[in-house]
């Protein structure tokens, strides 16, 4: 079954792989196969519901294709039959890292802090919660269970799968609320997830594939994240804590070709040479020699990922090809616990075996074509490959040669990963390379027996049987001279009359069909599509240029002042009025919509300045109702903070989207599908529903509601695809709720639109 969310303007395939109508242009992005000349595809996309599938109903998976690169070096992701193919170039060089049992939470812009004074007093065991939160509290008790509450509600860990807007910056805020702190996996602000986990002792060795947000393959990848076997981590990835999604957001577990494999650089066997140059004298006089051969992947265990993950300070994630190994034959070992801090009193505590505390910096691996493990080298510069990053404008080249976070690298006091690696564990530069050389089945595998028969599609659901059909001949009847006399043992005669059944030309309807059935002993099985919400919207360096608005989301005015605001998913324009009073951008737009309205989070479906009481009111999508924020014009401040629009004054609103909003001075109309209501700044909400008087056009996707201070009555409605003005024309009369018309008004918007 497969189910697909597309946004910026919204695709939906349910179950059952329904026909979809609106922006064929995507659906063909991910279906270019499905339908296409010479592929014998005899589905009619208008009238089949089964048309994303083969003729026997097997379902059609999305296919994507995609590429990420740094310096210059490109690798290659694949999506067919939900397998992905991941091909870049051999002996990629890899840093080493290893977690330190800790998860790093941000504080939500805008949102109270816990005072850097008071962090002890929240770095608490989960075993301990019932203690503190006991019958009879003491003072310290007390204050702890609120700080651990604005812990739990303020704080959370960096992930593109939940848009949570971060107070980044300094470590301690201008009011000494701590904008992050480092909690162990088994604090309670992660429940007991954790509480069982196995000791986090091995380290990963990492390489980054791909800039801020992939923006050559964000689709594909986010197919990819939500498949069956994405976030499935092997034994080895959970000693190494891969599976704390807080800190991997998301990853899948590749497998290398048969040809490829992962390289120590062990030195051409003189150790003064081989070793690292450490000293500026050294590195100006003395040649590094390094040699790299195959590490024996038959005495290591070896597991291999592609991980998604922010670094510290950056909303962006970037993509990694990440491994784990151990030495399966006990000669060698890698293991390590620091043995100090809350994580370790916590394995303490759970009374775990720790096997090394003394970090291992000159490790040794077993080695192909060797009879001894050997030691391995790191090298002095950034990459094997990066003989010349200054040339080319990049900064930086020497490996930062310690642990954490990689910060500002090479500036300052740089490590080479995350905040949460022990520093003692040093990166190894470039000591070990992998072949970016790799597949993975992101559902089931196809050994299995039952997987793809002819039974499996969707016609064919639960059953064991199938009726065949097919045109009567006399099938197999041996006709060479050579077998005269001979049967032929799988002669088959599917005739009244025993004779072969000549060419009927185009006209086969006077020719038998013979129905038959084949039982296949067992139901049949195809592969898993989960749903997935896809963002289309270009990223990065695909963004256009010009500062124009993708859609309008929400607009209002300005309560005293000659502005109005367009918002544009989480940014906004101000407008302000030209020579001519018609709405103009101001400089220096789109900014922020969560920096000058703190506190809002999520999409903002609609928005309406009250005049009369000098705010404006934010109406935020959300489940089951959306959030309502209320901003204070006069104080600067945000009086109603995402309450629940269920317990507002807007209760008797439709749980439907709000389809638009016109904002005059002393009310506003919410429009919805076929229907408006009324709001009144004196007495609130008319809760009666209203129907248009006259509609003529289509209603269009976004309408952002009325400047009137600029349009005179005239209101936008926007799409990716195009911009349209309306205008609604109000019934004049005694009665308190008035009638409208919706009708499209032919004249081009003022407001730029990307194209």
């Amino acid at each position: 079954m497969m189910l697909i969310f597309l946004v910026i303007g919204l695709i939906l395939l349910p179950e059952g792989h329904s026909v979809i109508q609106p922006h064929d242009d995507a659906m063909r992005n991910l279906f270019y196969h499905t339908g296409t000349c010479s592929t014998q595809h005899a589905r009619d996309k208008e009238t089949d519901p089964d048309y994303y599938s083969s003729n026997s109903g097997m379902p059609h998976d999305p296919s994507g294709l995609g590429f990420m690169a740094t310096h210059g070096t490109h690798r290659f992701v694949a999506m067919h039959e939900q397998t992905a193919l991941l091909v870049g170039e051999g002996k990629h060089g890899v840093w080493r890292f290893q977690e330190n049992g800790f998860i790093r939470v941000y504080r939500g812009r805008g949102k109270k802090g816990v005072p850097e004074e008071k962090k002890e007093m929240v770095l608490i065991d989960v075993r301990d919660l019932k203690d503190i939160k006991k019958g009879t509290q003491s003072k310290e008790q007390k204050q702890t269970e609120r700080l651990l509450e604005i812990l739990s509600m303020n704080y959370k860990n960096i992930d593109p799968n939940h848009k949570f807007d971060y107070a980044f910056g300094d470590e301690v805020s201008e009011e000494g609320w701590l904008n992050w702190i480092d909690l162990p996996i088994y604090h309670p602000k992660f429940g007991d997830k954790y509480d069982d986990h196995v000791p986090i002792e091995l380290p990963l060795y990492y390489c980054q594939m791909s800039s801020p947000d992939f923006p050559h393959m964000g689709v594909t990848w986010h197919m990819m994240k939500v498949q069956p076997t994405a976030n499935k981590v092997g034994p080895l990835g959970k000693r190494a804590g891969i599976d704390i999604r807080e800190n991997f957001n998301d990853v899948i577990r590749f497998h290398l070709f048969d040809d490829a494999g992962v390289w120590a650089n062990i030195g051409q066997g003189n150790p003064e040479t081989d070793m690292m140059p450490k000293t500026l004298e050294e590195l100006r006089q003395r040649v590094h020699t390094v040699n790299w051969q195959r590490v024996d992947l038959n005495k290591v265990d070896i597991e291999v990922y592609v991980m998604e993950r922010s670094y510290h300070n950056a909303p962006e994630t970037y993509l990694s090809m990440l491994f784990v190994m151990e030495d399966t034959s006990g000669e060698t070992h890698q293991t390590y616990i620091r043995p100090d801090g809350k994580y370790y009193e916590g394995l303490m505590r759970r009374n775990h075996a720790i096997k090394n505390t003394v970090p291992d910096n000159f490790p040794k691996i077993p080695m192909e074509k060797e009879t001894e493990p050997k030691q391995v080298y790191g090298l002095a510069t950034f990459g094997h490959h990066h003989m010349n990053r200054v040339k080319f404008g990049l900064t930086g080249g020497g490996c930062p040669n310690k642990g954490g976070d990689v910060s500002g690298y090479p500036w300052g006091d740089a490590g080479s990963g995350w905040p949460t690696n022990y520093e003692e564990i040093t990166p190894l530069c470039d000591g070990f390379l992998i072949d970016i050389k790799s597949w993975v089945n992101l559902d089931k595998p196809w050994s299995e027996d039952d997987m793809f028969l002819g039974n499996a599609g969707n016609t064919y659901t639960n059953q064991t049987q199938v009726l065949f059909q097919a045109h009567a001949n006399f099938y197999g009847r041996f006709t060479d001279p050579y077998n005269e006399g001979k049967t032929n043992p799988h002669e088959m005669d599917m005739t009244e009359d025993h004779e072969i059944q000549q060419d009927p030309g185009t006209d086969t309807s006077e020719v038998p069909v013979v129905n038959f059935t084949i039982d296949f002993g067992k139901v049949g099985e195809v592969n898993e599509f989960n749903a997935v919400i896809l963002n289309l919207e270009p990223r990065q360096c695909l963004k256009p240029d010009e500062e124009c608005i993708m859609e309008i989301n929400a607009a209002f005015n300005h309560p005293t002042e000659k502005y109005g605001y367009v918002i544009s998913r989480d940014t906004y324009v101000r407008l302000e009025a030209d020579d001519s009073n018609l709405p103009v951008v101001s400089a220096g737009y789109p900014l922020n919509v969560a920096e000058q309205w703190p506190g809002i989070e999520g999409v903002v479906d609609a928005a309406f300045t009250d005049y009369n009481n000098g705010k404006t009111f934010f109406f935020v999508k959300s489940e089951p109702r959306r959030k309502v924020y209320s901003w204070n014009w006069n104080e600067s401040e945000m009086e109603m903070d995402g309450e629940d629009e269920g317990s507002t004054a807007f209760a008797g609103l439709p749980q439907g989207e709000i389809k638009g909003m016109a904002s005059y001075r002393d009310y506003v109309v919410f429009m919805f599908e076929n229907e408006y209501y009324l709001w009144i700044s004196q007495t609130g909400l008319h809760e009666e529903a209203q129907t248009w008087a006259s509609l003529t056009g289509d209603k269009s996707v976004h309408v952002s509601g009325e400047f009137d201070a600029f349009l005179s009555g005239y209101f936008h409605t926007g799409s990716q695809e195009a911009v349209e003005k309306h205008v609604l024309v109000r019934v004049d009369g005694d009665e308190m709720v008035k009638e409208y018309s919706y009708r499209r008004y032919e004249e081009n918007s003022d407001l730029q639109m990307c194209a």
